[in-house]
C-alpha cells in the first residue's frame, strides 16, 4: 500500500490509498488496510500534523478490507485530528468497509461523507 497526500483547499488534505508496485497479487480488486500498512498511514497522520493542522479527509475508494489494525488506525488518526481541532472525514466508503464500521459501532466516531464536495461544503456551514 502507497499513501499520497493532495491539498483540496487551503484547510483540507486528502489522502488516497493506493496499492505498491511491488504488490504480489496482480488480480488484486484492492487494498487490505490491516496490521501490515496500517503503520504507514499513523506515521503520515503524525507528519502531517506535525507540520500543519489541515482538516483530513481520507479517500477509502480502494480499500475493500479492513481489520482490527486498520479500523484503530482510522482512529487514531480522527483522535489525534480531533484534538488539534480539526475534523477528519472518511469519503468513498465501499459497503463491505462501512458494514464493518458500523458493526464496530465506529461509523458514529467519524463523519462519512461521500466524496469531496461534501467534505468541503460541510466545512464552509
Amino acid at each position: 500500500m502507497e499513501l499520497s497526500t493532495k491539498s483540496l483547499t487551503s484547510d483540507i488534505l486528502k489522502i488516497d490509498f493506493f496499492p505498491s508496485d511491488g504488490d504480489s497479487d496482480p488480480l488484486s480488486e484492492g487494498i487490505e488496510f490491516d496490521i501490515e500498512n496500517q503503520g504507514k498511514f499513523v506515521e503520515l497522520i503524525e507528519t502531517v500534523l506535525d507540520q500543519k493542522s489541515p482538516h483530513i479527509l481520507l479517500n477509502m475508494e480502494n480499500i475493500t478490507y479492513i481489520d482490527s489494525s486498520g479500523l484503530w488506525a482510522l482512529f487514531e488518526g480522527h483522535r489525534k485530528t480531533q484534538r488539534i481541532g480539526r475534523s477528519f472525514f472518511l469519503c468513498n466508503v465501499s459497503k463491505d468497509v462501512k458494514r464493518v464500521l458500523v458493526i464496530t459501532q465506529l461509523a458514529s466516531k467519524f463523519v462519512i461523507v461521500n466524496n469531496e464536495a461534501e467534505a468541503i461544503s460541510s466545512l464552509e456551514s
